[in-house]
């Protein structure tokens, strides 16, 4: 897919995760709907043009008097994210800057990237059915980030071995009903800043279209050596979604 296309992509696939049809993202102006059941409290996403706002009832009326015209990325930050976050809190609800997800895509083919050889590192793509060969790794939790010891959601997984030891890995899971494949990587701390987990990503992304899925990879602004990673990759943000949890 072209840049147009795969951001087209997107929108219809995000649009279509809300149960909404995708001119809800060519709006105007913000769109304000109110949640049900399965939709959360509050949730806000954007594709750097109008927001949509996803509210309960308690707060609908008083999120499109506060922010009708204000943009997506203005309600997140300074002032108007204080005021967002001060009403929430009233409710019992925050927002975590850790799930303020910005979800970055590879505007150009990853297929066309040529990847330098990590020559010390020796990689392994371990399929669905095998998973279970790294069992060890998902109950010592030693690559969190990548092998998720509670979900289990793993399409696959590559590996990354030195002197037959693992010291890095990247997965990817189905993501928004399958329209994504997302991708998640880790590295053991002594090898971080060596590129490992860029070469991983750019690795697993081309893996994934040469599958025939579009790959996606998300992180958020605080995390800055995801956020680096992103951008060695040519990933670039294309979405934000962020939504409210129960104040613990």
């Amino acid at each position: 897919m072209a840049k147009q296309e795969k951001i087209a992509y997107a929108k219809k696939s995000i649009a279509a995760s809300i149960g909404r049809a995708v001119d809800i993202f060519a709006q105007d102006k913000n769109v304000f709907i109110e949640s049900g059941d399965d939709d959360g409290f509050f949730t806000l996403i954007h594709f750097g043009g109008n927001a949509v706002i996803i509210a309960d009832k308690a707060i609908l009326g008083w999120c499109i008097e506060n922010f009708a015209d204000v943009s997506g990325n203005e309600i997140v930050k300074g002032a108007h994210y204080a005021t967002l976050t001060a009403k929430l809190r009233e409710h019992g609800k925050e927002l975590r800057d850790d799930y303020k997800d910005i979800s970055h895509m590879r505007l150009e083919d990853v297929g066309n990237v040529e990847l330098k050889e990590h020559l010390e590192f020796e990689f392994e793509i371990y399929e669905k059915d095998r998973l279970s060969e790294l069992e060890e790794l998902y109950e010592k939790e030693i690559f969190s980030q990548a092998l998720d010891k509670v979900w289990r959601n793993e399409v696959f997984a590559i590996v990354a071995r030195k002197d037959g030891d693992i010291v890095a890995a990247a997965s990817c899971c189905e993501g928004y009903k399958g329209a994504f494949w997302c991708i998640n990587v880790d590295t053991l701390a002594e090898y971080r800043g060596k590129g490992l987990a860029t070469h991983l990503v750019m690795k697993i992304a081309q893996e994934i279209e040469s599958r025939g899925h579009v790959p996606l990879y998300t992180t958020w602004e605080t995390n800055t050596a995801s956020m680096y990673v992103a951008s060695a990759t040519s990933f670039s943000p294309v979405w934000l979604w962020c939504c409210t949890f129960d104040i613990e």
